[in-house]
């Protein structure tokens, strides 16, 4: 995984982010792994060493899934909820958030003069004061390629019942971002709304294989409104999941759970039919779900943070991104 050139040029001049780097940028040193024995933050997060936010919470750079040759996304944890919020599109978009929101405007400035960041069009510590609650919307002007502001302008839209302008948030967010759960069950909610049976189904199946920690919490929920779709009303979907939805319950905390079989299967499926980046998403989304489960659920099942791992590298091999095995 790459670092944008003005982010490479200034580690080389002896800057810190809290990692080092080649001078073609390929990060080579600073992946954190095993946070409590689960894949939190999720492989390809690359913490940094400023603006931590408090509580044990800070930002990095997350390189998307299949993205790993990008620019990446500047995140930020939120640990309590085991989420990673993707506020933005570059450390200069996060530097011109953090003034706004009125953080440490000393920590900015050195941060901005060391990476070589203007920080331009900000409005003064008055009008910070009076934006409130429609911050997101404004930094949107700013930031237009953020993955969560872009979501937020979404819901705007979508209450003001502008759902063609909601729907394009949503997908350049998701183009950023093709794992973001929250933006794909947003997404299944404005088809929903339009009658898009297809777009629906789609939507809601790649909000239920995309990590936990990128929203969607509520996947009962999105799956039980997928399960009462019958198979006639789409007889040419050939997503893996559509054939075994049935066979899922995203049930927790019982003894038994069938589950993990089932999206066991649905990997290899994914892999078989060339959609190796969601496989990568689903094998995420089962090391978070069996961070959840008791002790004594995962050594009846024999699962193991090693075992994990070994697995999410040899998906991610076989979907030829090796530029993201280092993070794993």
């Amino acid at each position: 995984m790459r670092l944008p050139q003005d982010i490479t040029r200034s580690i080389l001049a002896g800057h810190s982010l809290g990692f080092t780097c080649n001078p073609d940028g390929t990060v080579i040193q600073g992946f954190e792994r095993e946070w409590s024995s689960t894949p939190y933050p999720p492989p390809g997060f690359l913490r940094w060493n400023i603006l931590e936010i408090g509580n044990g919470d800070i930002y990095g750079y997350y390189w998307p899934i299949g993205k790993e040759e990008d620019a990446p996304l500047v995140c930020a944890t939120e640990h309590d909820t085991w989420s990673l919020i993707p506020e933005s599109s570059s450390l200069a978009a996060c530097l011109r958030r953090q003034i706004i929101l009125g953080a440490d405007v000393e920590e900015i400035s050195v941060a901005a003069e060391e990476f070589g960041v203007k920080i331009v069009n900000v409005p003064d510590c008055d009008e910070t004061e009076s934006v409130g609650s429609n911050v997101d919307e404004m930094n949107l002007e700013q930031d237009s390629e953020s993955p969560h502001l872009l979501l937020v302008a979404a819901r705007g839209a979508i209450e003001k019942r502008d759902l063609t302008t909601a729907t394009l948030h949503l997908k350049l967010a998701l183009s950023k971002l093709p794992e973001y759960s929250e933006a794909w069950a947003l997404l299944s909610q404005i088809f929903f709304l339009q009658q898009d049976v297809s777009g629906f189904a789609n939507a809601s199946m790649n909000a239920l294989t995309s990590p936990l920690c990128f929203g969607a919490k509520g996947r009962r929920k999105i799956l039980g409104n997928l399960q009462t779709i019958g198979d006639a009303a789409l007889p040419e979907m050939n997503d893996p999941l559509w054939n075994r939805r049935n066979d899922l319950t995203f049930a927790e905390g019982v003894k038994e759970n069938n589950d993990y079989d089932v999206l066991e299967k649905l990997i290899e499926e994914y892999h078989q039919r060339g959609m190796s980046t969601r496989a990568i998403g689903l094998r995420v989304l089962c090391g978070e779900l069996m961070g959840r489960e008791t002790v004594s659920f995962k050594e009846r099942c024999n699962w193991t943070w090693v075992a994990f791992r070994k697995h999410l590298r040899s998906d991610v091999e076989r979907a030829g991104l090796h530029e993201r095995l280092p993070a794993i």
